[in-house]
């Protein structure tokens, strides 16, 4: 099966080629933003090469996997908005225009907003940032075009994730370059909020089944179903990488944040029915 993937320089799409690839799968791959471009139609007509740079190659592709998305660790940029949900927007039309049959997306689990505790895909969205806006009205534009160009679409709520080569800018990240350092105190937020955390690998493999299915699941989430604290699973990954390390969690050292809910976990209840 030909694929094509935005986003496969970022975290979740470089490790995610690695699996695709083991399944002999032939991947392509659309380098989609260009940074230095801070307007939609700079953007747009970078875009255009791309695309005409690999149109031969995705004639015939069936399944397209967007990951890329720009400013994602500034959750209130206006790049959003303004950039990430037109651009995208504009690509999937223009691919789907061509004959592609699946659009995989990654959305995110703050599309729920601040809705506490286990967050199934039934219940309503109410995204507040806008990182979270912007993700639910692509979804909903994409929506429209797939009920009106008849292709399939599977949109992905991501949880957490850990693990891997992930950068500093997160937790895990941030806790591994402690580690390499030679550090003995690691500082972090009261560690009392519940999360749904899942390792690089299996977030890839989740994604793999939605590939290898060939089907459109609409909205799923993509978590593990259970809800620990912080602290227990920045305690969890300092045993799994070796019970000897001597890192002490300084916990209280930062803010917790204010943006999003205390208390989230997400139901893979419509993944594992659909995929198990």
């Amino acid at each position: 099966m030909k694929i094509l993937v935005s986003g496969a320089s970022g975290f979740v799409g470089r490790n995610l080629i690695k699996f695709l690839k083991n399944l002999d799968c032939e991947v392509l791959t659309i380098s989609m933003f260009q940074k230095d471009l801070m307007s939609l139609a700079m953007q747009i007509k970078h875009l255009d090469k791309q695309l005409q740079k690999i149109e031969s190659q995705i004639r015939d592709v069936h399944t397209f996997v967007h990951l890329a998305w720009m400013d994602t660790n500034d959750w209130n940029s206006s790049v959003h908005k303004n950039i990430n949900k037109q651009l995208s927007e504009y690509l999937i039309r223009r691919l789907c225009s061509g004959g592609i049959e699946h659009v995989i997306v990654a959305g995110t689990c703050l599309e729920y907003g601040v809705s506490g505790g286990n967050l199934s895909e039934i219940l309503p969205a109410k995204p507040k940032n806008e990182y979270a806006l912007a993700k639910y009205a692509l979804y909903k534009s994409i929506r429209m075009m797939a009920n009106k160009d008849e292709f399939e679409l599977s949109w992905l709520r991501l949880f957490y994730i850990f693990g891997g080569d992930q950068p500093p800018t997160t937790i895990y990240g941030s806790m591994m370059e402690q580690i390499i350092r030679g550090e003995t105190t690691f500082n972090m937020s009261s560690g009392q909020q519940v999360r749904d955390y899942l390792h690089i690998d299996t977030v890839c493999q989740m994604i793999l089944a939605v590939v290898m299915s060939k089907q459109g699941f609409d909205v799923v989430n993509i978590c593990s179903g259970q809800g620990l604290t912080l602290e227990k699973h920045v305690r969890s990954w300092l045993h799994d990488i070796s019970p000897k390390i001597n890192l002490s969690l300084n916990l209280g050292a930062l803010p917790d944040r204010k943006d999003e809910p205390f208390h989230l976990w997400g139901s893979s209840h419509k993944f594992n029915s659909l995929l198990n």
